[in-house]
């Protein structure tokens, strides 16, 4: 499963269900790189059901023509939310107190919104959470049924700018539990999609996974659930291959316990790591390390229904 120090987490595209802790993350970006806001104000949770909303979140915004918070949370919709993530007195994400590490298990967590990665914001719905109303009061996490769900971010860009609302979905399930007859016979295929990388680029790693179940005594509904919440987590090993007999033939740049919690696994089951090839340049004083630019074999380990899956050996040439 995944996990934040320690604590198991369901992402948000891995059918969480409502008595788990569900991951829910926000990527920013601003002029085209991925970087922190200035402020992070709140996150508000609200159902989105085919009754009252159908898919838009409008019921839970102030649209009024004019009005001073015009696109935020309107006054009288915080009744209406099943959570409340706050940031407390600060809500800068360069704040040493919105480090991801920090995350504990705990079950007051209305003030913990976490920055993982530059750019990378997490909240994390929990059964038992709880958080303060604005009289001081405790409040229990009422996200407690299956369906959809708002998680909308209220976010400060830049210095100086109006408060902005970010909307994004998000499910939780109850049929993320089942059962079968035979042990899960799962075929995993993984390709690197990168080839070659220029020395000084700091780009994403992407591996492609096909999935497949190869059970037949197993209903097609359940094999897509199955698929919709394999992949647990995922790291990647980097070495640097040498023709030079005067250097190691193979040496270590990065292992998969480096990297295991600096993968991302996306909703279509993908696997990212941002690999800053400038860092290579700390292996240099190295006499078997040899050149930064070269030649180097990257290999992915998948974790997925209590199985540990490798990829092939694929080459990646840093030019």
């Amino acid at each position: 499963m995944a996990s934040i120090n320690g604590v198991t987490v369901i992402p948000r595209h891995n059918r969480p269900s409502p008595v788990q802790n569900t991951d829910l993350r926000l990527y920013f970006y601003g002029d085209g790189e991925q970087r922190n806001p200035f402020e992070v104000c709140a996150v508000y949770i609200f159902q989105d059901t085919v009754a009252a909303t159908n898919g838009d979140p409008s019921k839970y915004l102030d649209l009024s023509a004019g009005s001073t918070t015009y696109g935020q949370i309107a006054s009288s919709a915080v009744s209406s939310a099943v959570f409340i993530f706050s940031a407390g007195d600060n809500g800068d994400p360069d704040d040493s107190s919105f480090d991801l590490s920090t995350f504990t298990d705990s079950n007051i967590d209305g003030s913990s919104i976490y920055r993982g990665k530059t750019g990378e914001l997490v909240v994390v719905l929990r059964p038992s959470g709880q958080y303060l109303n604005s009289v001081g009061s405790v409040v229990e996490n009422s996200a407690s049924a299956t369906g959809r769900y708002f998680d909308i971010w209220l976010v400060r860009d830049v210095a100086g700018s109006n408060l902005r609302t970010y909307v994004n979905r998000f499910e939780l399930f109850r049929d993320n539990f089942y059962s079968v007859t035979s042990p899960l016979q799962i075929k995993l295929k993984s390709r690197l999609i990168n080839k070659y990388i220029e020395y000084g680029s700091k780009v994403d790693l992407i591996f492609r996974n096909d999935i497949a179940i190869l059970n037949q005594d197993i209903d097609e509904s359940i094999k897509n659930i199955v698929r919709d919440a394999l992949v647990q987590s995922a790291s990647i090993s980097i070495h640097k291959l040498n023709e030079d007999q005067n250097l190691s033939p193979v040496y270590e740049v990065s292992s998969f316990v480096d990297t295991g919690d600096l993968t991302t696994v996306t909703n279509k089951d993908d696997i990212l790591f941002t690999w800053d090839t400038t860092d290579l340049v700390d292996f240099v004083s190295d006499g078997n390390f040899g050149s930064k630019t070269g030649v180097y074999q990257i290999q992915l380990k998948v974790n997925a229904a209590n199985q540990v899956f490798y990829s092939d050996k694929f080459r990646l040439i840093v030019r």
